[in-house]
């Protein structure tokens, strides 16, 4: 989503032509879906088998061969590079610096704190990440940077030879044209997430319970998915909850459902613990749930302080 609100404004302009290259790793044949939700941007896909050397072999083909197709001549060629520089996207950086592409990293994490490995791949490909991002000056003409703290880091990795550009968040308001009060007779909470290790449902739920003991007309609508670990301890949490009759999960929702749903809730609820995982980055949904116009409970962490000021802009708490 912070992809998506960032690039559609410019998807109106007949002067820039936008491609989405999505990689996957399940062995998916390749597929070109040439039509978005705004149809203005394409999308490509390229994939591999992880356990095949040829699929492998084929993969980096691909990638050549991408790059070379997708540049314009005559034009201004940016490959735009959504997180670090990885096993998968180096492939594709390499060739387009051959093919003198602009290249731009966006980082919304610090892969520095990262704990929580999945597999013995993800622990691979995160420590591959960490040494190709110190070389970010040989790698890329530009970044941006999701927190200050990040911003700091890739000054220090760039020897800050390339431009730096904060941007904490980015927001479609079009989701938001109708801002109002609901005619609800509950409160409604809204939390919508990844239930990532940064995120501490646990807290969440322990004080949703205390608050609902007091007031009986307050309910909270959960979405969104995450790994199989964290969502079975999300399950858990709710099975022991004393208010788990209150607690609405709606799962991953389509885009249109999604925002009809947070736009009929009354609070936003955007959890965070004070990890230095969470503290690397930023809260993506804080910006969406600003725009809302509904009130705001959000973690005071990352650079929260710097744009909010407790009880004027949002409630902040520790």
């Amino acid at each position: 989503m912070r992809v998506r609100n960032l690039f559609t404004p410019l998807t109106v302009r007949e002067d820039i032509s936008i491609k989405n290259l999505i990689i996957t790793n399940h062995g998916m044949e390749d597929q070109i879906i040439n039509k978005s939700e705004n149809g203005n941007i394409y999308f490509k896909n390229i994939s591999y088998n992880l356990f095949n050397i040829f699929s492998v072999f084929i993969f980096i083909i691909k990638c050549f061969l991408t790059i070379k197709q997708m540049k314009l001549k005559g034009n201004d060629n940016i490959l735009y590079v959504y997180g670090y520089p990885d096993l998968e996207k180096i492939f594709l950086i390499i060739f387009s610096k051959l093919f003198n592409y602009k290249i731009i990293f966006d980082v919304v994490e610090d892969n520095f704190t990262v704990k929580d490995y999945k597999s013995i791949k993800g622990r691979i490909k995160n420590y591959a990440s960490l040494l190709f991002i110190k070389k970010l000056s040989f790698f890329a003409d530009g970044a941006i940077a999701i927190s200050s703290h990040i911003k700091e880091q890739l000054d220090i990795f760039s020897k800050k030879q390339i431009p730096i550009m904060l941007i904490p968040i980015s927001v479609d308001f079009s989701n938001f044209n109708s801002i109002k009060a609901t005619n609800n007779d509950d409160i409604k909470l809204f939390y919508g997430g990844s239930f990532g290790e940064q995120e501490d449902i646990e807290l969440l739920l322990d004080a949703f319970g205390t608050v609902s003991r007091s007031f009986k007309n307050v309910k909270i609508v959960m979405t969104g998915i995450g790994a199989k670990r964290h969502m079975d301890k999300f399950y858990k949490l709710i099975a022991i909850n004393s208010s788990k009759e209150k607690i609405i999960f709606k799962g991953f929702l389509p885009l249109k459902d999604y925002y009809h749903t947070l736009n009929d809730c009354d609070i936003m609820c955007v959890i965070r613990n004070n990890s230095a995982f969470a503290n690397g980055g930023s809260p993506f949904p804080l910006g969406e749930y600003l725009a809302s116009g509904k009130a705001v409970i959000v973690s005071d962490v990352s650079d929260i302080h710097y744009y909010l000021k407790d009880k004027i802009n949002a409630i902040l708490i520790r």
